[in-house]
């Protein structure tokens, strides 16, 4: 008969890491994926909205305007996009990131409304589909990056823990 050294297994010495996704209540995270989707609708416009310039320039005007057209189409789409895709990957540093976005966001849109034309607001307007985003995270900054580990971190620990 073998004799058991200990009643406890090898699961009891490996301490139970919190997902970073498991902080977020349900409504936040459906409301991550919805910004998600939103947000990849919002790219595929502004791909769609870049002007036809076929004809009109020629050579290498052709080419830095596509250049500049691209990069400035990319960085809009990045901006639409980002915020969720660090939540959703469950990034350290993803509340902060938004939280600054929103920061630059607001005083992008002030100065666009002061300085220049207010038929320019209608880029504003879109920040109000992240409002709620940003304040269902907002309570959760401090959890999230110091007591909570990603998904894949947490796979890596657990496996270092068990061997």
């Amino acid at each position: 008969m073998d004799q058991q050294y200990s009643i406890f297994d090898k699961s009891f010495d490996s301490p139970e890491w919190l997902r970073r996704r498991d902080l977020m209540p349900a409504w936040l995270k459906v409301y991550t994926w919805v910004t998600f989707g939103l947000s990849l609708f919002m790219t595929v416009l502004v791909f769609l909205q870049i002007p036809d310039a076929s004809g009109k320039l020629a050579g290498a005007d052709a080419a830095g305007f596509w250049a500049g057209t691209l990069f400035a189409a990319a960085l809009i789409a990045a901006v639409f996009l980002l915020p969720a895709i660090l939540v959703l990957l469950e990034i350290k540093w993803a509340i902060w990131f938004n939280l600054v976005l929103g920061v630059l966001w607001i005083v992008l849109i002030s100065s666009v409304a002061i300085f220049s034309d207010p038929a320019f607001l209608y880029v504003g307007i879109t920040m109000f589909f992240y409002i709620p985003f940003w304040a269902g995270l907002l309570p959760l900054r401090r959890r999230w990056a110091t007591e909570a580990v990603s998904g894949r971190a947490r796979r890596r620990k657990n496996r270092a823990a068990i061997s």
